[in-house]
């Protein structure tokens, strides 16, 4: 009775040990090799934040907590376009805006002694490929608005901000000031041209080095949210600005003219509010100050309407971001690779001090995300 006691307790604990294998992915019992990489740009890399907090970090931690071994690499770097990732995907041209970046500014090698082989041995090799690209595209597409069409991939804030004093240094602003709606329409869509095309040969390159891994692509946080309504609500109060000072000389009388000009007061008491509080990328004390330009070299009138077309730009790349919403989920699903959706997430709530990348809470809602759209089964 004893011995037949124990067979049925060894086969009821059998049975649990099997059954949780079974519905816990990559359980210890399996120890499942796992190789993962991720590329792109400085989200993806993790700047910003110390490394043990990164997304890529995070996510090898639950799944190493699941049971797996997981081998995973970073080859993200900053600056990286969609473009960049292209170059590096082809011997011929691997590193070639990396190296370029290393001798134009001086900057760290993340690249340091890793060649070519290594790099498209990880490619063709990973169970898990994570792609997060698209920001420094919008970055080409801000610079050219300001004036500034060759900038792409790592020609960034190192050179352009710089420049772009220069030129209010030198009342050379032209360009800016005249910004109109058919360049803001041209850089759109180059924006989404450049985006979809590179995009679509990245996906594709890495399905012919690795037909069987999971590809997953992020599409953009848009730290430009929170700010979105109101540079809407501050171009309407632009464009109401000038009709009730036009409004002025309409004026039936002189009661009429000072409702008016309260009108207008008002408006322009608000937009002033506005620029402080709403607009980070108008904020300033005085008209001098713009972002992180100084406007004192220009007269009173340029600064304004300086002032104005970086609210303009400001808006167009709000408008930027709706585009990417909708090109890299098309493009995901040409190639049949998995989403992402990253802008469906909090994550853009959460981000360092430049208001540009994720922070540790960020990056932490990243990787929750990337696990959640891991397809288990593919890795088991």
């Amino acid at each position: 009775m004893k011995n037949k006691s124990i067979k049925i307790i060894s086969f009821i604990l059998t049975m649990i040990v099997a059954v949780s294998c079974a519905v816990i992915p990559g359980s210890a019992a399996q120890q499942k090799d796992v190789k993962m990489i991720i590329l792109g740009d400085s989200v993806a890399y993790g700047a910003y934040v110390d490394s043990q907090y990164r997304f890529g970090e995070v996510l090898a931690s639950k799944l190493e907590n699941d049971g797996y071994n997981v081998d995973y690499t970073n080859y993200a770097v900053p600056k990286y376009g969609t473009r960049s990732v292209y170059y590096d995907l082809y011997e011929e041209t691997y590193n070639y805006d990396h190296n370029r970046y290393i001798e134009d500014h001086g900057a760290k090698n993340l690249r340091e002694g890793v060649d070519y082989a290594k790099f498209i041995g990880d490619v063709s090799t990973s169970d898990i490929i994570i792609i997060h690209l698209g920001e420094n595209d919008l970055a080409a597409a801000f610079y050219d608005l300001r004036g500034y069409p060759d900038y792409y991939m790592f020609y960034g804030d190192e050179i352009n901000i710089p420049l772009l004093q220069k030129d209010i240094d030198e009342h050379n602003v032209a360009s800016t000031l005249a910004l109109n709606e058919f360049k803001i329409a041209r850089v759109k869509a180059k924006f989404e041209k450049t985006l979809r095309y590179y995009l679509d040969l990245d996906i594709k390159r890495i399905k012919e080095l690795n037909p069987d891994a999971q590809i997953i692509v992020c599409d953009m946080l848009n730290p430009y949210k929170k700010a979105a309504d109101g540079m809407n609500y501050m171009i309407d109060l632009m464009k109401a600005i000038p009709v009730h000072a036009l409004g002025l000389l309409k004026a039936e009388g002189i009661y009429d003219f000072f409702d008016k000009f309260a009108a207008l007061t008002a408006e322009y008491n608000t937009c002033i509010q506005t620029m402080h509080i709403m607009i980070p990328a108008l904020t300033g004390k005085d008209l001098d100050h713009c972002a992180k330009f100084d406007l004192s070299p220009l007269s009173t009138a340029e600064k304004i309407l300086y002032k104005i077309q970086y609210l303009r730009v400001e808006a167009a790349c709000v408008e930027m971001y709706d585009i990417a919403d909708i090109a890299i989920p098309e493009v995901a699903n040409a190639n049949n690779v998995t989403l992402c959706e990253l802008s469906k997430t909090d994550a853009c709530n959460h981000m360092a001090p430049d208001g540009s990348h994720p922070d540790i809470d960020g990056h932490a809602i990243i990787a929750d995300s990337l696990y959640s759209v891991i397809d288990f089964e593919k890795i088991a």
